[in-house]
C-alpha cells in the first residue's frame, strides 16, 4: 500500500488580501436563454457578460458546446469554459437525470466489482503511448490585481477579477511501461510553472489507484443514474477518512512546500455493462496554518483509437483550488483546465547505417 503511486494535485497556493467578487447566480436554462438574447453581440462584450455569472447547476460537456457554439470568439470560449468547470462539484439540472429506478443492492454490488476489476485490469494493459496536454490556467485575484505599490507599501485595491486566463501551455505526455512522463523526445517542451501556480499529474492511471487501494476503506453509496454518449452511467459516491488517503495535495506556504494525504469525498461514474470508470471527482479541505484549502479535481475519461485498439483513456481534466475569504485574507481560486489529445503510439525510431557513415538504403 505504502509503495503504491500516489495522485497528486500540487495546490500552491499564498495568501492574496484582496475584496471578494460578487458574482450573479444562474441555472442552466437561464444562461442558455441569456446566450440565445446576445449571440448576436461582439465576443468582448458576451465575454464581460458571462464574467460576472455563476452557475447554480453543473454544466455537462454536451452543455457545454451547445453553449460554445451559440458564442465562438475567444473570449466567450474561455469565459463559458471557467463557468462550466467551476461547477464540478454541483448537480445536474434536475430535467437532465434520467428517471430510471435505482437498481438493487446486488446490482450495486456487481458494478462496483465490475468497476475496480476493470481498474486493476484496464491501465496495466494499455500500451505506450503519447498524448498532448494542453492546459488552460485560470485565476481569479491575482498578485497584480489585488496589490498597488505606493512607495515602499503596498495597499489592496478595491477591485479584484474574476477567473480569467492567466496563461496556456501544451506538453507532451508519454505513457511507458505503467508509467506516466513528461516525453523529453525532440518538440515536446515543460512551461514555467511558477511554485504558486496550480498544477495536477496521475491522470493516467494513478487516479484510478484511489478506487482500487482507498474505496475499500472508506464508504461508498449510490448516488444516481446520468445519460452519457454511450449510454447510461451509474454514479456512485465515496468518502475516505485520512488515515486511508492516498490523494495527495502539495501547499505552498511561507517558504516551504508541504504534502498531506487529506481525507477527501467525491463521486465516480462507471459505465454498468464493462465497470469501465468515465468520470472520477475528487474533492477535499484542509485547515492549514496559511488559510484553509480547498481541493478538487475532476477527470472524464472516453474512447480513444491507438494501434487499431479501442482504449478508455483520460480526454479532460478540471483541477480547482481555493482558499476561502477570511478577516485578513480575501479569496483566490486557481482552476486548470486540460484537454488531452493527439494520442498516439509510442514507436522507437532507427535507421541502418552504413559503414562511411552515409545512411544506407532503407529495406522496403
Amino acid at each position: 500500500m505504502g509503495s503504491m503511486k500516489k495522485f497528486a494535485l500540487a495546490a500552491l497556493l499564498s495568501a492574496f488580501a484582496a475584496q471578494a467578487f460578487a458574482a450573479r447566480p444562474v441555472g442552466v436554462a437561464e444562461l442558455e436563454r441569456m446566450l440565445g438574447q446576445v449571440r448576436n453581440r461582439s465576443d468582448f462584450s458576451i465575454a464581460a457578460m458571462l464574467a460576472g455569472l455563476e452557475l447554480t447547476e453543473r454544466c455537462s460537456a454536451a452543455r457545454l458546446a451547445q453553449w460554445q457554439a451559440m458564442a465562438p470568439g475567444r473570449r466567450a470560449h474561455d469565459a463559458l469554459t471557467a463557468l462550466a468547470d467551476a461547477s464540478i462539484l454541483l448537480d445536474l439540472p434536475a430535467s437532465e437525470l434520467p428517471p430510471d429506478a435505482a437498481p438493487s443492492l446486488d446490482e450495486q454490488r456487481r458494478i462496483v466489482k465490475l468497476t475496480i476489476d476493470y481498474v486493476a485490469q484496464a491501465f496495466p494493459r494499455l500500451p505506450n503511448f503519447l498524448a498532448d496536454r494542453q492546459t488552460v490556467y485560470y485565476e481569479d485575484a491575482t498578485a497584480q490585481s489585488a496589490f498597488l505599490i505606493n512607495g515602499r507599501n503596498r495597499m489592496p485595491t478595491a477591485d479584484a477579477e474574476p477567473l480569467h486566463v492567466v496563461s496556456r501551455s501544451t506538453v507532451h505526455v508519454a505513457y511507458r511501461d505503467g508509467k506516466e512522463v513528461l516525453d523529453t523526445s525532440k518538440g515536446s517542451h515543460t512551461p514555467f510553472i511558477s511554485r504558486r501556480q496550480l498544477t495536477s499529474s496521475g491522470e493516467f492511471g494513478p487516479i484510478l489507484g484511489l478506487l482500487a487501494f482507498d474505496a475499500a476503506k472508506g464508504s461508498l453509496a449510490w448516488s444516481h443514474w446520468e445519460r452519457g454518449p454511450s449510454g447510461l452511467e451509474a454514479h456512485f459516491t465515496i468518502a475516505v477518512p485520512q488515515e486511508h488517503s492516498h490523494f495527495r495535495v502539495d501547499l505552498a506556504c511561507g517558504s516551504g512546500v508541504n504534502a498531506h494525504f487529506p481525507a477527501y469525498h467525491g463521486e465516480f461514474a462507471v459505465d454498468p455493462a464493462t465497470g469501465a470508470v468515465l468520470r472520477l471527482l475528487v474533492s477535499a479541505t484542509l485547515p492549514f496554518p496559511c488559510p484553509t484549502v480547498s481541493s478538487t479535481i475532476a477527470t472524464e475519461f472516453g474512447p480513444v483509437e491507438l494501434g487499431g485498439h479501442t482504449y478508455i483513456c483520460p480526454l479532460h481534466s478540471v483541477s480547482i483550488s481555493s482558499a476561502p475569504a477570511d478577516a485578513n485574507n480575501g479569496p483566490r481560486t486557481q482552476l486548470n483546465d486540460v484537454v488531452f489529445t493527439n494520442y498516439r503510439l509510442f514507436r522507437a525510431e532507427s535507421r541502418i547505417v552504413s559503414v562511411g557513415g552515409q545512411p544506407a538504403q532503407q529495406p522496403d
